[in-house]
């Protein structure tokens, strides 16, 4: 195993952090922008999928409301509709 010495460390992480602070703009706040894009894109797909079954709910909704008018089948007090 090999042996790194404390000021090493401390030398390459504050080498480290000017580079960051310096390329502050060309890299940390194009990954945050690429981050957030991704959360968006991610939650845009979640609301499409709500929809498109909340659709798919109010359609079997309607067409057990369809059944109950014709009177295939009763509805039992006490559930909603």
């Amino acid at each position: 195993m090999l042996f790194l010495r404390d000021g090493e460390i401390k030398a390459t992480f504050s080498t480290m952090m000017n580079n960051l602070a310096f390329s502050k703009k060309l890299i940390l706040k194009p990954l945050y922008d690429s981050i957030n894009k991704i959360d968006e894109e991610c939650d845009l797909a979640r609301f499409d999928a709500i929809d498109k079954r909340m659709e798919q709910l109010t359609e079997e909704r309607n067409t057990l409301i369809g059944l109950m008018t014709k009177g295939f089948f009763e509805h039992k007090s006490g559930v909603p509709i």
